[in-house]
């Protein structure tokens, strides 16, 4: 699989994706061809959603540092009531 072939793969970290397929073949021990011509067997590659789920929820207190003078810093561990 050839990255410059990507025509159905089009994402912030294809290229990334595509590495690892390829990563993956190689471990599995297919023998990568620069030219499809040459090639037995063709991957079509395609990704619905390469994303990362950085959404965190959290319904209470979250952790946090009192400044106290003089005396440094207390911390005041977290307290949800909900967390995802």
């Amino acid at each position: 699989m050839e990255s410059r072939n990507q025509t159905f793969i089009d994402s912030y970290d294809s290229k990334y994706a595509l590495g690892e397929i390829r990563d993956a073949l190689s471990r599995a021990g297919a023998l990568l061809e620069p030219d499809a011509k040459d090639a037995d067997i063709i991957i079509e590659a395609r990704a619905g959603a390469l994303s990362t789920d950085g959404a965190d929820t959290l319904i209470g207190i979250p952790n946090t540092g009192l400044p106290i003078p003089l005396a440094g810093t207390l911390s005041i561990p977290e307290v949800a009531f909900y967390k995802s």
